[in-house]
């Protein structure tokens, strides 16, 4: 069951934030817990009452509404915070949301991902491609450093004390190859090897 949700809690993770175009919207982001999305979004003062739609896709086109908030009123001297849990969602791939706001338009896109649970660092989705991320457990207050190595053993890519449980491939510029990866972490030592294609 759908349900909406007030809680504050320390985020391990960066949540995903949409700079949004949409004038009636001061903000709409998101962010994963558990096997849930948690989604945030803030009216602008003087937003009239309208529904809004949740909006949910598996590929960034193609959405489909999962939830109606009925006749959300916006203040006419303050803005106003929402939330909303979208539960159960599939680990590993990427869930795109938007909001449909009707005659005052569509929010931005943003992406969740729920993480496999593992205890090892995982690329998905996998073989791997620029919209690809390496996945792995950062324990509260850790960073992790990140190596990777092409097929002959070279190193392509190296960062430290990355805050993140997750990097994204697609700032690498990784060529159609196979790479090794090693994450360290304080408490833990990831290594693996992915397909590029």
């Amino acid at each position: 069951m759908k349900r909406v949700i007030l809680l504050c809690f320390l985020f391990i993770t960066s949540r995903v934030w949409a700079q949004d175009g949409n004038p009636y919207l001061s903000q709409f982001s998101g962010n994963h817990y558990k096997n849930s999305a948690l989604l945030w979004w803030t009216t602008k003062a003087g937003f009239s009452c309208a529904d809004i739609k949740i909006e949910h896709s598996m590929d960034s086109v193609n959405f489909e509404s999962i939830y109606t908030w009925p006749g959300i009123c916006g203040a006419n001297t303050i803005e106003i915070n929402y939330n909303y849990e979208v539960p159960h969602l599939k680990a590993g791939i990427p869930h795109f949301f938007r909001l449909n706001m009707g005659v005052y338009g569509n929010s931005s896109i943003i992406k969740v991902i729920i993480p496999l649970t593992t205890k090892t660092a995982t690329i998905v989705p996998h073989p791997a491609n620029w919209e690809s991320q390496l996945i792995y457990q950062l324990e509260p207050g850790e960073t992790a450093d990140i190596k990777l190595y092409n097929n002959l053993g070279t190193e392509v890519y190296s960062i430290q004390n990355h805050p993140s449980n997750s990097l994204e491939l697609k700032q690498l510029n990784l060529n159609e190859s196979i790479y090794y990866y090693t994450v360290i972490t304080s408490s833990k030592l990831f290594k693996g090897k992915f397909i590029y294609r």
